[in-house]
């Protein structure tokens, strides 16, 4: 006859058994695998795909003057009217007043650029701008001293307007450009330089500047 003694001794061992294969079935479970390193080397070797968005955008053609011949001879160049900016790198109404002068160049001027874009103004005016404390001396002899300053010529016209343009007066400019800048369809102009029209006539008296 079994004792209770030896039934509770069957009954523990029988317990552990359990336990004890429970616990290695769990340890030898497998595990989710790794990526190696050769496999995730030709992930990271695969060739990008490159966006096609563009990274330079089109912006005006505005000539920098650094001294007074450069001033005739960026008037000097053809007989289209040459607008002039003078500003200073410490303006503050300088910086507010040029994105509205760019904006002015894209319409009138020469716009380069992949997104360059054309209107019946265009190429019809050149733009440049002048840093006043570079070019202090001749600044002062053209009265442009209250910035930003706007100079506008026409190589056989000389000295069209000059006048002091605040952000909030950009009106100003548009308007001269609209009663001096002709013709308004630049292939027009072109047939004119094409057609052997008479484009050699240079301003010689540097009075014309004043």
């Amino acid at each position: 006859m079994i004792s209770y003694s030896t039934s509770y001794a069957v009954y523990f061992l029988a317990v552990g058994v359990l336990l004890l294969a429970a616990f290695q079935v769990q340890s030898f479970s497998p595990s989710p695998k790794k990526p190696s390193q050769s496999s995730s080397r030709r992930v990271s070797s695969a060739p990008q795909l490159e966006s096609p968005i563009l990274t330079k955008k089109a912006g005006p053609v505005i000539l920098e003057i650094g001294s007074p011949s450069d001033l005739k001879n960026f008037v000097d160049i053809d007989d289209r009217v040459s607008v002039i900016k003078v500003y200073a790198n410490w303006c503050k109404t300088c910086k507010a007043f040029d994105p509205r002068f760019r904006k002015v160049a894209c319409t009138w001027g020469t716009v380069n650029g992949p997104m360059a874009f054309q209107t019946e103004y265009s190429d019809t005016v050149r733009f440049a701008q002048m840093e006043y404390e570079a070019n202090e001396e001749i600044c002062q002899l053209l009265d442009a001293t209250k910035l930003p300053y706007i100079l506008v010529y026409k190589r056989k016209g000389g000295k069209i307007a000059g006048f002091t343009c605040p952000p909030n007066k950009v009106g100003l400019l548009t308007n001269v450009l609209h009663e001096h800048a002709l013709p308004t369809d630049p292939s027009a102009f072109h047939s004119l330089i094409s057609d052997g029209v008479e484009t050699s006539e240079f301003i010689s008296d540097d009075e014309a500047f004043r």
